[in-house]
């Protein structure tokens, strides 16, 4: 599991637009959720959850600039 977590938060690093992330998202969103139903799972769809965010607001931030 640990390893697709990984791959996951490897994708949205890569992504330049939100748009870009926004893809990821949908098609990472199963896989995310089956993730969370054991308790290591759900703290690594926190941190994907998080790095969502958190990559959304910093291209807001460059497109703000």
């Amino acid at each position: 599991m640990l390893e697709e977590a990984n791959r996951i938060k490897d994708r949205l690093r890569a992504c330049r637009t939100a748009d870009e992330v926004r893809n990821v998202a949908d098609e990472e969103r199963e896989t995310v959720l089956e993730m969370a139903k054991t308790p290591e799972g759900k703290t690594q769809a926190i941190q994907i959850a998080n790095l969502k965010a958190y990559t959304l607001d910093c291209i807001k931030n460059q497109r703000d600039e």
